[in-house]
């Protein structure tokens, strides 16, 4: 989903990114049950393995809560972030993403998902909504070469399940990140993504205060895979502009 936008900063930036246990290529340990909160933690290991600093953090969607997480801890860690279409909140209040949320996470999507690859093969159809923009057959394979094994198509539906469970976890997070004022923001959405109307960037740039907006027209909810080489030329501006000079 990263590849073209990190050939595309390479040469500026060390650019890591990390595959959730049982997601991609990366083995998940016996009996490993993904959480926003477990997750979180992980990621907040990774990090120190490495020993990254002067961390430009990159997250979206679900996996924004779980990044977002080790900023609210960790936010001497951090020079910016930046933020594609997520929520960082509770989100009981929004009924149709909630509901949503909770029909990906419930056992009939996780049938269909394991018998008959659902979960995988809807996304493909629809992560870019871009007319004539297909993956090649090189990327498919790519996307689709981990969930040959049945096994590992559990995975996404156990992180969904969890955000329903995780009104607490979430609301410390908006409580948190609200109280860094001082760390710049690149927040990116589609026109078209239907949480704007429901009124996520505006929350997200009420909670960071520092922030730069794009909006990419005619993109709908994944701006990096829609427009891989805007998303990369914001990024380079974002750090030469406001981060840089901070």
């Amino acid at each position: 989903m990263y590849s073209a936008i990190i050939q595309a900063l390479r040469g500026r930036f060390r650019c890591v990114a990390l595959d959730l246990p049982g997601f991609g290529l990366s083995a998940a340990a016996p009996g490993y049950q993904h959480t926003l909160t477990g997750d979180s933690r992980l990621l907040e290991r990774f990090i120190e393995a490495l020993g990254l600093i002067d961390i430009l953090l990159f997250s979206h969607d679900v996996t924004g809560s779980i990044a977002l997480g080790v900023v609210a801890r960790r936010p001497e860690w951090f020079r910016a972030v930046m933020v594609l279409p997520s929520f960082a909140w509770p989100l009981e209040n929004y009924r149709s993403i909630y509901a949503m949320v909770a029909l990906v996470g419930s056992p009939l999507f996780r049938f269909l998902s394991y018998h008959f690859n659902f979960f995988l093969e809807y996304t493909l159809r629809n992560i870019t909504k871009r007319p004539q923009q297909h993956f090649s057959a090189g990327e498919q394979r790519a996307y689709r070469g981990p969930d040959l094994d049945r096994a590992v198509r559990r995975y996404p539906h156990d992180l969904f399940r969890s955000v329903t469970k995780s009104h607490d976890y979430l609301a410390d997070l908006e409580q948190r990140l609200s109280a860094i004022k001082e760390i710049p923001a690149l927040l990116i959405f589609g026109d078209l993504d239907g949480t704007i109307k429901l009124g996520w960037l505006a929350r997200l740039e009420r909670i960071f205060p520092r922030h730069r907006t794009i909006i990419l027209k005619g993109s709908h909810h994944f701006p990096q895979i829609y427009d891989s080489a805007a998303v990369a030329d914001a990024i380079r501006s974002f750090w030469d502009e406001v981060v840089t000079v901070s």
